[in-house]
């Protein structure tokens, strides 16, 4: 029998450059807003990225068939990627574009 796919499910690597890219567009949309909001937007704007990135990332990953232990594996791998990716995939374009005042005015 055929399983139905949920949301598009893609390979682990693709939802994590998605992520990616959703990430970087809400930080580019917030350093366009440095200095004209109240720095508590920008913090809630840094929410908002961890949580559309997050969301995004385990909506499309698609998780291997196998046992109960290869599965929680694979999903550890998978978190541990996306932190990664949040941490430097955020962090270092921001630095090298000069979108580092998000995280200075908030």
């Amino acid at each position: 029998m055929k399983t139905r796919r949920f949301l598009w499910a893609a390979h682990p690597a693709r939802a994590l450059l998605e992520a990616w890219l959703i990430g970087l567009a809400i930080l580019f949309l917030l350093s366009l807003q440095v200095g004209y909001v109240d720095p508590v937007v920008l913090g809630n704007g840094l929410l908002l990225l961890c949580g559309a990135s997050g969301m995004w990332a385990v909506l499309r990953t698609r998780v291997p068939e196998g046992g109960w232990l290869r599965q929680g594996a694979w999903e550890l791998g998978v978190g541990f990627a996306l932190s990664l990716v949040m941490l430097a995939g955020i962090r270092l374009p921001a630095r090298l574009l000069g979108w580092e005042e998000v995280w200075m005015q908030s």
